[in-house]
């Protein structure tokens, strides 16, 4: 290698001054390279053996931002980027010891301001005559703007390949031939799933060959698809799949869609469904299956029983609906899981019990529908719910406890010509009355359908009743037996049907019920009631108000709302409001009715249990319920003098009440022999017919500014 001091022959060796033109002294400045080398648009210089500069020109002093006298007699690399310094010197130094006497090297010049330059920077080393080093002649061409561009080009394929990455889907980009050219590494771990070769799916397959050499129905309708988008045929593309790779099962949704701005390119995307197929099939099976019991819904069945009625043997068809007995009371002694298990096991039974053209559904709760095919006389449908019945009342094992459930069991035939629709409520018809009537089964006829009928003519005239303003409240006065004082009232209600005149809820209440009505028909007898009650307070007595409230009242959402409206409304005093209760609605839904019961004594108001010993409430109910009255139904009222029966009965009622700090009315006195049996018995209250009947507002209100009965 040459000695650093070794100098060129057209270059003196005295170096103490620089020229301002930039040349070192002792130059020959006649040399006719001066004014080309100065003047070049190109960066230049010569740098000695030693690596200072020994000449600069102006274009490389711009670049630089720096004087020719910063340069000159100073080192290379005192301007070179400290990470560049190493290659350059690598090259200068091969050129040095003999290597190619030329080179290019990337390198960045630090500017005077401190910003750096990317430069090309190419050397070559120039001999003497005797093949000594003289200096290297240097190109600076400036690559800034072109490193930017390819920094900002980086920066854009990183991001794109990490938004490509981040997405869930497996995804990859295809030129305009269906070549891969990039995938994310959803697509790399779904190919390896799948175990296919990497080189198969990954950059630099076709995609299009792929699809077609898999073969499947699928694979060939995706390639196709995805041949149209690349045609620029189609603007998108989808289709879902079912895959089946190694160990696994699922469903895909393939989603090709051509690359914005891009011609003839696309992107395509393997979406798992597998998730929404499970719901989809989940939901299918919901639509037309039970699924606690696994078989049929109502909607599975009553198709079944279209496309049943609809074949030739459609008039040789039955249908039976079967309503389990006191299942309720499973429910509530045992639990809904205990329930839920038993219903299960009912549903099984009914399905080993039926013949094998037969088909057994689940509707809801504790009901259950069989479709019966080939029936072509009423005793042969009668004979198969007889069959059906003596399964299920075999007991049932329900954690370790054996449970006997009776099933009520409606029958309907279509040899009648009725609807799928018409048949099941002809079944369900029949099956209420076998329930009330307190038979296993009982088979639709004519009877029923005028009943029916005439039940749903009742119902819509409900609906006009309240809409007209056709219902009236009676009051009949309850009595002091002591002193023959009116204490209270008892609100009844009326009909005063337009053409049939006043009408007894005896006669309308159970249609109320069983259609919903009683609900908005008891929130008007409430808020009557309570009316008349503001308007009785002028005559200053403290007799209380008393109204009945059905079951479906009990239960309904806002009961409790509704009575502190109407108390608020009509200055009403709660704690002269009664609201009676049956036994049989409170034992229905003992835990429901003891909820209700407490919101409403936090109102203040009082509460009876009315019809009292006709249930099946005992003690612990009653001091769980805490309610204020007892009211004797009028049965046993009816004999006391006569019946010894009767007598103990109301004696029992009495006693326990006292016992428990509750007050009594005995309802439906009648007789003086009846009033004299219930004062030896120490009742003091009572009402009937011997004090007064229930009476419109004005007769009570006569009544009350008696003060007597």
């Amino acid at each position: 290698m040459a000695t650093p001091d070794r100098a060129a022959p057209a270059l003196k060796q005295d170096h103490a001054q620089a020229s301002s033109a930039g040349f070192a002294p002792g130059i020959d400045h006649a040399d006719p390279f001066r004014d080309a080398f100065e003047h070049a648009i190109v960066p230049m210089a010569l740098i000695a053996p030693d690596g200072k500069y020994l000449r600069v020109n102006r274009a490389l002093c711009e670049l630089t931002g720096r004087p020719a006298e910063a340069f000159v007699g100073t080192s290379w690399q005192l301007v070179t980027h400290p990470v560049d310094i190493d290659v350059v010197l690598a090259h200068e130094r091969a050129a040095l010891d003999g290597g190619p006497p030329a080179f290019r090297a990337e390198s960045r010049l630090v500017r005077r301001d401190g910003e750096v330059v990317w430069t090309v920077q190419s050397r070559v080393l120039t001999s003497d005559a005797d093949g000594g080093p003289l200096y290297f002649v240097a190109q600076f061409e400036d690559i800034t703007e072109r490193k930017r561009m390819e920094a900002a080009l980086r920066e854009r394929e990183r991001f794109s390949r990490d938004v490509l990455d981040s997405l869930v889907a497996p995804t990859a980009v295809l030129d305009a031939d269906g070549t891969i050219v990039a995938v994310n590494r959803a697509w790399r771990r779904f190919g390896e799933r799948g175990e296919a070769d990497p080189g198969t799916t990954g950059p630099g397959a076709n995609y299009l060959q792929v699809c077609e050499r898999a073969g499947s129905v699928e694979a060939l309708a995706a390639a196709e698809g995805i041949r149209a988008i690349l045609g620029g045929n189609r603007d998108e593309f989808d289709m879902d799949y079912p895959c089946h790779p190694p160990g696994a099962e699922g469903w895909y949704s393939l989603r090709v869609t051509p690359l914005s701005g891009v011609d003839h390119g696309a992107v395509v995307c393997h979406i798992d469904i597998s998730d929404r197929k499970r719901s989809e099939t989940q939901l299918i099976e919901q639509a037309v299956v039970d699924p606690l019991t696994g078989l049929p819904n109502r909607r599975s069945f009553v198709e079944r029983l279209t496309e049943a009625q609809a074949g030739p043997a459609g008039r040789d068809l039955a249908v039976l609906f079967l309503d389990l007995d006191r299942f309720k009371v499973v429910n509530d002694s045992l639990g809904h899981q205990s329930g839920d298990r038993l219903l299960a096991a009912v549903g099984a039974r009914l399905q080993e019990a039926i013949r094998p053209t037969d088909l057994v559904a689940r509707f809801a709760g504790d009901e259950f529908a069989v479709l019966c095919r080939g029936v072509r006389s009423e005793a042969e449908s009668v004979a198969i719910a007889e069959r059906l019945a003596n399964a299920v009342s075999v007991p049932f094992s329900v954690d370790g406890d054996d449970v006997y459930v009776t099933a009520s069991t409606g029958i309907a035939l279509a040899a009648e010509g009725l609807s799928p629709e018409d048949l099941l409520r002809a079944a369900d018809t029949a099956m209420y009355r076998a329930k009330r009537w307190a038979r296993p089964h009982q088979v639709f006829d004519e009877a029923m359908r005028v009943r029916s009928a005439e039940r749903l003519s009742m119902e819509s005239a409900l609906h006009r009743a309240l809409e007209r303003g056709e219902f009236r409240l009676h009051y009949q006065p309850a009595v002091s037996i002591l002193d023959g004082s009116v204490v209270g009232v008892e609100a009844l209600l009326r009909w005063d049907h337009p053409e049939r005149g006043l009408v007894l809820p005896a006669e309308f209440i159970p249609v109320a019920e069983d259609s919903g009505l009683i609900v908005p028909i008891g929130r008007w007898v409430l808020e009557e009631a309570c009316r008349q009650a503001d308007r009785w307070q002028r005559f200053g007595r403290e007799t209380w108000l008393s109204l009945n409230l059905s079951a479906h009242q009990l239960t309904a959402p806002g009961l409790v709302e509704e009575v502190e409206a109407a108390l608020d409304t009509t200055s009403t005093d709660a704690a002269r409001l009664h609201l009676e209760i049956t036994e049989s609605a409170l034992m229905a839904d003992t835990e429901g009715a003891a909820r209700v019961i407490r919101s409403l004594k936090r109102l203040g108001v009082r509460v009876s249990i009315d019809d009292f010993g006709t249930g099946y409430s005992s003690l612990s109910h009653l001091k769980r319920l805490a309610v204020d009255t007892l009211k004797i139904d009028r049965s046993f009222v009816d004999g006391l003098g006569r019946e010894p029966e009767d007598t103990a009965i109301v004696m029992a009622v009495l006693g326990m009440a006292q016992s428990l700090g509750l007050s009594v009315v005995a309802e439906g006195v009648e007789t003086e022999e009846q009033l004299a049996a219930l004062r030896d018995l120490g009742c003091t209250t009572a009402q009937g017919f011997l004090f007064a009947r229930p009476q419109p507002p004005d007769s009570v209100g006569r009544l009350l500014a008696g003060r007597t009965a």
